[in-house]
């Protein structure tokens, strides 16, 4: 780009075509890269679950002027368990689903045959994957308009009515009229949002309210469970004392998030103690296991890592060193904005 502003900026050479910070960055990521060159391709191991993404849904919005909310409600999941080291893949209803433990559908709204289809192959296989829906799950048809009896296509199985919709406003936040009660807790609304007032019959469980009225259930066998609101709206600024996302940026509140995919039985690939990394799991074909540690936090990490699997040794393949293994766990020391890449095997 020769005459935007911020042409420059992004350029790895300066106007006079000396070296700047980025291309000596970039020369060392490729010399990492190549240390790493006997392990790679790596192999990507299959996640335990998934995340739905509904094209037509995200159009919705979109004509709405929503499409940042989608999109910020979407990966508030995602955001929430990345940095607690648990995979997460991206479907969508023209892909099988059958191999995970749960799919967690934000703002599914517009189900149209492809997507009913492929929810009721779900909903009535007894050993396929949990579902999770929130917002507006189901409250379009497949031609784009309202549905006259959401969930769309689905009702013969899921045997829950949208009643009404409200939303919790700014004057419901200075009431504490904002509170969201699940079996899991209690978790303040910190901005303003909307939901949708559900009524179960039948089998059908209540297991979440703001106030009095219903906005989440779960079918008789738990496999599948509604909220009428975005699970993102519960993030907030600090959890425990520990600083996090702004509730803006669309977070799921991690003791929300992670009770829910524990319910499933999916838990954390690594126990990590001391300051914070986030670790990938790779395959190699050298054998054994490719550990990426990822420091994104604004100070260097010491931190002891403890795979789920058990290990026998490290070597740390860009320090070129082997690293100490007790109890199947090693220390590493990581300076902000670095990798640490670990080649571990059992």
């Amino acid at each position: 780009e020769y005459m935007t502003f911020e042409g420059p900026g992004l350029n790895l050479v300066a106007l006079d075509g000396e070296p700047t910070s980025r291309w000596h960055a970039v020369r060392e990521a490729i010399s990492q890269i190549d240390s790493i060159a006997d392990h790679l391709p790596p192999e990507i191991p299959p996640a335990e679950m998934a995340i739905g993404y509904s094209g037509l849904s995200h159009e919705v919005f979109f004509y709405n002027d929503r499409d940042h909310v989608f999109l910020q409600q979407l990966r508030g999941l995602y955001r929430t368990l990345w940095p607690h080291n648990i995979p997460q893949d991206i479907v969508t209803p023209h892909g099988d689903w059958s191999a995970y433990k749960l799919v967690y559908l934000p703002n599914f709204a517009v189900l149209d045959e492809v997507a009913i289809a492929r929810l009721r192959s779900v909903l009535e296989d007894p050993q396929g994957p949990r579902l999770i829906a929130d917002g507006y799950f189901g409250t379009f048809a497949g031609k784009g308009h309202w549905s006259f009896r959401p969930p769309e296509g689905l009702h013969s199985l899921i045997d829950t009515r949208v009643a009404d919709f409200d939303m919790i406003n700014e004057a419901d936040i200075r009431a504490g009229k904002n509170v969201l009660r699940t079996e899991f807790g209690e978790f303040p609304i910190s901005h303003p949002a909307s939901y949708s007032v559900l009524e179960p019959r039948g089998d059908m469980q209540a297991v979440a309210w703001i106030g009095d009225q219903v906005v989440g259930v779960r079918s008789p066998d738990a496999r599948f469970t509604w909220f009428g609101i975005s699970l993102a709206a519960t993030g907030r600024t600090s959890v425990s004392g520990q600083p996090g996302y702004a509730a803006s940026a669309g977070v799921v509140h991690p003791e929300l998030a992670s009770s829910l995919v524990g319910q499933a039985d999916i838990h954390p690939w690594f126990d990590l103690e001391g300051d914070r990394l986030v670790a990938l799991r790779r395959g190699t074909r050298q054998g054994g296991s490719l550990v990426f540690l990822l420091n994104v936090e604004p100070q260097t990490a010491r931190t002891q890592v403890r795979p789920s699997w058990p290990i026998q040794t490290a070597r740390d393949l860009l320090g070129a060193a082997d690293l100490p293994v007790q109890d199947g766990a090693f220390s590493v020391e990581i300076p902000f904005g670095q990798v640490g890449v670990i080649h571990c095997t059992g």
